[in-house]
């Protein structure tokens, strides 16, 4: 169960890839491995074991019915041509159902990780929760890649539990998810992963996460 876990992690996994030629994210493969299998498992080397899935046509079924096979949880996005922030929006709003506030463990938090963000690292993960846990005003942690000169943010983001309700909201703000972290308290935590800045969106992209 959700409630019994100190942290979560939020897969995004609603996308239609379309820059891939409309394909289902979750399911491309890295090694032996599909993209889902791979962020589970690192979670899993980073102890955090409850996922949930947020799924959409046209490939929910088949997204679904996978993620079943690692018994995590699926919520379907009925609108997913309001973008991501639709995506996140369910996703947090499922999880504050089944993860009330007087049950939420202190420092709980959420992990907002898209499928395709497949080759993190654990050790990154348990070193953004490290600062988490050490910064009690903290709400957000963020990775970038010590190797990026433009210092962007990353994923999977740790998001705490106290923010959560804020971030059901983001569907209706102009710049999504990126508009309510930008008013909450945020560290940005530097990372020698390159992993943290890399996606899928390009068939390019495939072939470099497998270098």
């Amino acid at each position: 169960m959700v409630a019994s876990m100190t942290d979560v992690a939020l897969i995004l996994a609603a996308g239609r890839g379309e820059r891939l030629g409309g394909v289902a994210k979750a399911l491309l493969t890295s090694g032996d491995r599909t993209f889902l299998q791979t962020v589970a498992a690192t979670a899993a080397d980073a102890g955090i074991t409850t996922l949930l899935v947020v799924v959409a046509e046209p490939y929910g079924a088949a997204v679904a019915a996978h993620a079943a096979e690692g018994e995590h949880a699926v919520v379907w996005n009925p609108a997913p041509e309001r973008g991501m922030a639709s995506s996140i929006a369910i996703g947090f709003a499922t999880l504050l159902q089944r993860q009330p506030a007087a049950a939420a463990p202190d420092r709980s938090g959420c992990w907002l990780w898209p499928v395709d963000h497949a080759w993190v690292r654990a050790s990154t993960l348990r070193a953004l929760r490290a600062v988490a846990i050490a910064d009690a005003t903290c709400e957000v942690v963020i990775p970038t890649y010590a190797g990026d000169a433009h210092a962007r943010g990353g994923h999977p983001i740790w998001i705490a539990r106290s923010a959560w309700p804020a971030m059901v909201g983001c569907v209706d703000h102009p710049h999504g998810a990126r508009s309510v972290i930008a008013a909450l308290r945020t560290r940005r935590v530097m990372c020698d992963d390159s992993g943290v800045l890399r996606d899928c969106d390009q068939p390019e992209d495939l072939e470099r996460g497998h270098a």
